[in-house]
């Protein structure tokens, strides 16, 4: 519960800048769907792939492998040529980081090729975090909409009736566009295939 107020109040604080810099646009965007992320377009597709590496590792943990590997779907609109808004849905595996969630997102345009992305949101942990929800955010800078380079904060266990538990911090990076639909389409798949034959857990 606590991550998702803080969830809207980032969410609060970054739309009144952001809706300051779509009042003062000018050129408004074409009336088209696209694939790819342009700012002509009226809105586009997100699909991307991304993968981040632990930056504040859990002293806790004897063999942490550090990653956070994640898949994202969604939609965006452009609001002008320079800003847009949207959201989109995730799934994430890594160590005390597996979970899923929704995560709205400003993208504000620097260039016709570099943009910002933030995007607040929550996870819904499955096995880590005590099955808990908690807060999960990402920055990245972009260049065009195939890569990114990307930070990540997520909220890990141990939780407890009074916190969502502490953050865990990510660098890394992600692939978008037609990279980004091969490579997640091929993570469900092997993901799919390993929950099918992994055996059951005794109990």
């Amino acid at each position: 519960m606590r991550g998702c107020c803080v969830t809207w109040l980032v969410v609060a604080l970054v739309w009144v800048p952001f809706e300051q810099l779509v009042s003062q646009a000018t050129s408004p965007p074409g009336r088209k769907t696209c694939f790819r992320g342009l700012p002509t377009c009226s809105s586009f597709p997100l699909t991307e792939a991304s993968i981040g590496f632990r930056l504040n590792q859990d002293p806790m943990e004897l063999n942490p492998s550090g990653r956070l590997l994640s898949g994202h779907v969604g939609w965006m609109w452009n609001l002008s040529e320079r800003a847009a808004f949207g959201a989109t849905v995730f799934l994430g595996y890594g160590d005390k980081a597996d979970g899923y969630g929704l995560q709205p997102r400003v993208r504000l345009r620097m260039t016709r090729t570099f943009s910002v992305d933030l995007a607040p949101g929550f996870v819904q942990h499955i096995h880590s975090g005590g099955g808990r929800t908690g807060f999960a955010g990402q920055a990245s800078l972009n260049y065009d909409d195939w890569l990114a380079i990307t930070a990540q904060a997520v909220s890990v266990g141990p939780a407890s009736p009074s916190s969502a538990g502490r953050l865990a911090w990510y660098g890394g990076a992600r692939l978008g566009s037609y990279p980004g639909v091969i490579i997640s389409a091929a993570a469900a798949l092997i993901f799919g295939l390993s929950v099918l034959i992994s055996p059951p857990t005794k109990t």
